[in-house]
């Protein structure tokens, strides 16, 4: 290691924000006449990128480093004490020497610290419903709702009933007056026959009337009949 070389700053700082790049840098000051080496290594490299990772600093000069850390979907759960570190190795080169796989193998570096900072993660969006009021909540829905659905069935049945008294009051009110004009020509047809033969045959159109009343009445009360079995049927 370059005992002289400078690293800095102790800690790299972010400002954290959801789904955004953080950026933060790494100064390397070579003060010396020689070619120093370096080399950043962290703890997490999937969250990090490192550019460049590794490098040359000639001597009495200085190289940035530059740190992303990724963009983030959620707050960091340990955010206020993050885990996370760095390593910069730093070791001379000879003259003409570069960079190798053996380079950094006794090189043990300057340890950075990670700062997150930042507000605190949001509270949960979901409010916290206690479980009895939940409860009592959902119990109280289908009451609720029967509630409406039988008041919607009584109202429909209201209406209906209603249409059906003023139909049964029209089809009685019509009987009533057909059995009525059915009496007067019974009673007309027994004062002819009390009157003998011959002032029956005179009205034979009588009968005829007669018989077509009974028709439309049976055909009447038919229709009535047919009209209550099906309202009774739909009550049912």
């Amino acid at each position: 290691m370059a005992d002289s070389v400078s690293i800095t700053p102790a800690e790299l700082k972010f400002r954290f924000q959801i789904n955004k790049q953080l950026p933060a840098s790494i100064t390397i000051h070579n003060p010396t006449g020689d070619r120093v080496a370096f080399k950043v290594k962290t703890t997490t490299p999937k969250k990090y990128v490192v550019r460049p990772s590794a490098g040359i600093v000639d001597p009495r000069t200085t190289a940035n480093v530059q740190v992303i850390m990724q963009a983030q979907k959620e707050y960091p759960a340990d955010m206020a004490h993050c885990k996370d570190k760095f390593l910069v190795q730093t070791e001379v080169l000879q003259a003409g020497e570069d960079i190798g796989s053996e380079t950094f193998k006794k090189a043990e570096g300057t340890k950075l610290r990670v700062l997150i900072e930042g507000p605190p993660a949001p509270p949960s969006p979901v409010p916290e419903v206690n479980e009895t009021e939940d409860e009592s909540a959902k119990s109280e829905k289908p009451d609720s709702a029967a509630a409406a659905t039988s008041t919607g069935f009584r109202s429909a049945a209201g209406a209906g009933d209603e249409a059906t008294a003023a139909e049964n009051r029209a089809l009685r009110k019509q009987l009533e007056q057909i059995r009525d004009e059915r009496d007067a020509y019974k009673r007309q047809l027994d004062v002819r026959a009390r009157a003998g033969p011959a002032a029956v045959k005179p009205s034979s159109s009588l009968p005829i009337v007669a018989i077509i009343l009974a028709a439309v009445l049976a055909f009447l009360v038919g229709h009535y009949l047919e009209h209550i079995q099906k309202l009774a049927g739909v009550k049912v």
